[in-house]
């Protein structure tokens, strides 16, 4: 496994300290269910109570895919495949909603957010959702 680099490291100890927010996951849904009324219709039968178990679960794997993590990329690998468009059908055009309501949950949630950690969240994320949503089509 790769080294992480200082990015990933402030970007999985930020993630450390919004998981000490006990609605960290609460918020980060009524945020992004807000940021367009094509998610709330893709969430309408969701069970969240497990839906933030698997959130969590993908953030974990992202953090570690971002890192080189072979086991991670297992992971990555089904998240892409569930979010294809013969199963989920998560079109492209919704990752950036998803990916500014994390930002939004983070700078609520972690108190040493700045500028340069929304940065750094953002490029980390970036490499997990190109490679998800390039899988859409296949």
């Amino acid at each position: 496994m790769n080294q992480p680099s200082p990015q990933q490291s402030g970007v999985s100890t930020s993630f450390g300290r919004c998981l000490m927010k006990p609605d960290f996951f609460d918020r980060f849904y009524d945020i992004f269910l807000a940021s367009t009324p094509t998610v709330k219709e893709k969430f309408k039968n969701t069970d969240f109570s497990k839906q933030k178990q698997l959130l969590r679960q993908g953030l974990s794997a992202s953090l570690l895919y971002a890192q080189g993590s072979g086991s991670a990329k297992f992971l990555v690998d089904n998240l892409r495949k569930t979010h294809a468009k013969d199963r989920l059908d998560i079109h492209p055009s919704m990752y950036p909603f998803w990916v500014d309501s994390l930002i939004k949950t983070v700078a609520e949630s972690d108190p040493k957010f700045s500028p340069e950690l929304e940065k750094e969240w953002r490029q980390t994320i970036a490499q997990v959702v190109d490679y998800i949503s390039a899988g859409y089509q296949a």
